[in-house]
């Protein structure tokens, strides 16, 4: 059955091996190597000037991040995250809270995950609840600071991505689709966490996390960003599906500078 362009679904290019990518393996280790090192500095001189924080572990967590610079800016945004799969989950749901909007009624999923043992998501917000009692742009706020990952059943990702706002978009915590009726509903939600997501804007700059200094190795951060790499190449929506269309890659920690680990030449 023959379908017009607009519908027609977009023909994904295949992903090239990482050697075939013009980014040098060794500067990517350097700058990664040299990132841990100014977390772990960060981390001491914040521990000396505050005992309390001396005993927290966690202070010494940060994002890392690759900043990727695009020559040709994506031709619309990308409402949906892009997923990518990587060896080393960047979160760990145990420490980091997830929250699940379903479609209601909210009690049968929060018994669903019951029966099926899953702990791993914090909170579940039905539609009804989300329209009700976080309808104000403070009770939207205050819902976006309790979790780091947010997830939605994907047959309301429409309804709740217009009671939400852009908020969410702007905080880069757009809620992730998830196929609830999935019959392996658990491993459906393991991949949704364990996954790393690039969410594409019409700017020229977007970021994706790689991980974070207290939770992996800087052998883990590599082999992440060895995952990465081949979606940036060709899987960037709405723009040219080549790694030429990459002008500059840099890593970063939410404290570091960027440090380049590729530059497209002139």
């Amino acid at each position: 059955l023959w379908k017009p362009a607009s519908v027609q679904p977009r023909q994904l290019a295949p992903l090239p091996a990482r050697g075939e990518l013009p980014v040098d393996k060794a500067q990517a280790e350097k700058a990664i190597n040299a990132l841990l090192k100014h977390a772990e500095k960060q981390h001491g001189q914040r521990a000396k000037s505050d005992l309390l924080e001396a005993a927290n572990a966690d202070g010494a967590d940060e994002k890392v991040f690759l900043v990727v610079g695009l020559k040709q800016a994506p031709k619309r945004e990308a409402h949906k995250p892009v997923r990518i799969a990587v060896p080393h989950p960047v979160m760990n749901p145990k420490e980091s809270p997830v929250t699940l909007f379903v479609k209601d009624p909210q009690r049968t999923y929060k018994d669903l995950l019951e029966e099926l043992k899953i702990g791993f998501v914090s909170r579940v917000v039905g539609l009804d609840k989300l329209r009700t009692k976080h309808k104000t742009f403070e009770a939207k706020r205050e819902l976006l600071r309790e979790a780091d990952l947010f997830l939605v059943d994907d047959r309301v990702m429409v309804e709740v991505g217009k009671s939400i706002g852009k908020m969410w978009r702007d905080a880069k915590k757009q809620p992730i689709p998830v196929a609830i009726q999935r019959k392996d509903l658990k491993a459906e939600l393991e991949r949704a966490i364990a996954s790393t997501y690039m969410n594409v804007t019409t700017g020229t700059s977007l970021s994706i996390k790689l991980g974070t200094t207290a939770l992996h190795s800087a052998d883990e951060l590599l082999a992440n960003l060895d995952a990465v790499l081949p979606y940036i190449a060709t899987r960037i929506p709405n723009t040219p599906a080549s790694f030429k269309n990459i002008q500059s890659l840099h890593l970063k920690t939410s404290t570091s500078v960027s440090l380049p680990i590729y530059t497209a030449s002139l």
